[in-house]
């Protein structure tokens, strides 16, 4: 992205140093033509590149919120997957305690993210 801004900036850039040194026409000479079309691809790419991580956000957000409705219907239901929380040894952390599927998952998650912040 920082690429496509910079290129398309030097691209404005040099079709401004073009357009002032080069003799008056009457109609638009060819290195203004080219310079038009290169920056016209640029800012393509540029457009292309912003619309794809639009989507991509666009749909993790709708999977985000997905995942909220089916927890929230989860909710109501009582054949909920209830396990034993066990910790990463494979033993149990506590004989009674128990912790339905999702927040079992969210533990997990936030151990891994642990981990991973511990590494760095």
């Amino acid at each position: 992205m920082a690429l496509l801004v910079t290129l398309f900036l030097v691209l404005v850039n040099i079709f401004n140093t073009v357009t002032t040194n080069t003799p008056k026409a009457e109609g638009l000479t060819a290195i203004e033509a080219w310079m038009l079309a290169c920056i016209l691809f640029v800012f393509g790419a540029l457009t292309e590149y912003a619309g794809l991580l639009f989507s991509r956000d666009f749909i993790a957000e709708a999977e985000e919120e997905e995942e909220l409705l089916d927890d929230t219907d989860d909710d109501d239901d009582d054949s909920e997957d209830i396990r034993y929380l066990q910790d990463p040894g494979g033993g149990r952390r506590s004989r009674g305690s128990i912790v339905s599927g999702h927040e079992e998952q969210w533990r997990q998650q936030q151990h891994q993210q642990q981990k991973v912040a511990c590494a760095r």
